[in-house]
């Protein structure tokens, strides 16, 4: 189903109408289910990175500085590769220690279909923990209605906040989206997204049109036009452009077909933000660079840049050396050291805002390090060998 996956990429950038707390972040909620259940969070690594033979993955994001971390999440999987619950950790008040923040646990039926998806947040903190709760009814083996609902601290009981109902065509594909919410005993539709599909030659389009219900001069219902998003796909289903009201995004992958950049346009043509993706030597992302554009100094500005390691980092891997590299310890004091490159040979270590940090020559098989603060860093080694490593 490639017609959510680069349409919700597009409208999270600017959609935030309907938006529930999840993690640690405010995202589009259309956007948080689709992902879940189309696969769009495969295509979109910032927000989910599984790995075929990792069970845990941490993700790294938001540093204010070159040595700060303050949150972390962890993903755990199911023995069938089903994500089962994500921890959220910061550093609020608490030093260098993370504390639990917020969780996700998600619910499969004994088809490993997604029905239950329960955030908490407030965990082991001082203050009362909220809960939002969202369940995905099916019909014909796709989505029919999800319902959201709220567990409010000063209450024992679930209530029920809205519900989303999702209509298809004769291809299968979403034609329809309308979100309800409770008026009374009974529903009322508030919203509602149409999608389009269009193909010619080797391209297609797929667009999505947002509507509100308001009232008109005469007091009458309508529905008015509030966004706009065209997702244009090449000849091998990749999504290469999206088009908003205020705002154009283009992406482009590497050979493998995995996204590599993504520049970000808007108002009239102007640049705003571009993403650059680095992958390790098996495909899995390492790296997420974000950059804003400073208009005033004509220049690149770096912000947060997430970092992700896998429980299956490759410590080894086949390269055209004699032997293969190792890397340790991790994490690691003053020195690190690296087996399988011969003393001279040159390393780099980059900090999680992508600064180059050291250049240094490999002596007795080690690098020292213990000028670095505290922190996450990237070390490249040889001809394509990259590693994160700790600095403690």
């Amino acid at each position: 189903m490639k017609q959510l996956k680069c349409l919700l990429k597009g409208e999270s950038k600017i959609m935030k109408a309907k938006s529930l707390y999840t993690g640690i972040l405010l995202v589009a909620f259309n956007m948080q289910v689709f992902s879940q259940l189309t696969g769009y969070m495969l295509d979109n690594p910032e927000y989910y990175v599984a790995a075929a033979d990792s069970q845990f993955l941490f993700e790294y994001p938001y540093p204010y500085d070159d040595s700060t971390i303050i949150a972390k999440k962890k993903y755990q999987y199911t023995q069938t590769g089903k994500l089962e619950k994500v921890m959220v950790y910061n550093l609020y008040n608490t030093g260098y220690n993370f504390t639990l923040y917020a969780t996700d646990e998600y619910q499969y039926n004994d088809g490993d279909t997604l029905t239950v998806i329960i955030n908490e947040s407030g965990v082991d903190h001082d203050y009362d923990i909220d809960k939002i709760k969202n369940e995905y009814l099916y019909m014909n083996n796709k989505l029919s209605t999800e319902y959201i609902s709220y567990h409010y601290p000063d209450s024992d009981v679930w209530t029920l906040h809205f519900k989303l109902e999702y209509i298809y065509n004769a291809e299968g594909n979403i034609n329809e989206v309308d979100t309800y919410y409770p008026d009374n005993t009974d529903w009322k539709i508030l919203f509602k997204s149409e999608y389009d599909y269009e193909s010619s030659g080797d391209s297609s389009t797929i667009t999505k049109l947002d509507y509100e219900e308001r009232l008109d001069s005469n007091n009458e219902i309508i529905w008015f036009l509030i966004h706009t998003t065209i997702s244009y796909y090449d000849q091998n289903d990749k999504c290469y452009l999206i088009e908003g009201d205020n705002y154009r995004s283009i992406l482009e992958y590497n050979i493998g077909g995995a996204i590599s950049r993504e520049i970000v346009y808007y108002d009239y043509g102007e640049l705003y933000s571009k993403s650059e993706y680095s992958y390790n030597t098996i495909g899995q992302l390492i790296m997420k660079r974000n950059f804003l554009w400073d208009s005033y100094n004509q220049q690149w500005s770096k912000t947060y840049s997430p970092f992700y390691t896998y429980q299956s980092d490759p410590v080894t891997i086949q390269s055209p050396m004699v032997e293969p590299l190792m890397v340790y310890p991790n994490p690691a004091d003053d020195y690190l050291y690296i087996n399988g490159l011969p003393n001279g040979a040159m390393v780099s270590v980059y900090s999680i805002t992508s600064n180059t940090v050291i250049i240094e020559k490999i002596e007795n098989s080690s690098i020292v390090i213990s000028g670095l603060p505290y922190g996450l860093y990237l070390l490249h080694a040889g001809n394509d060998y990259w590693m994160l490593f700790m600095k403690r």
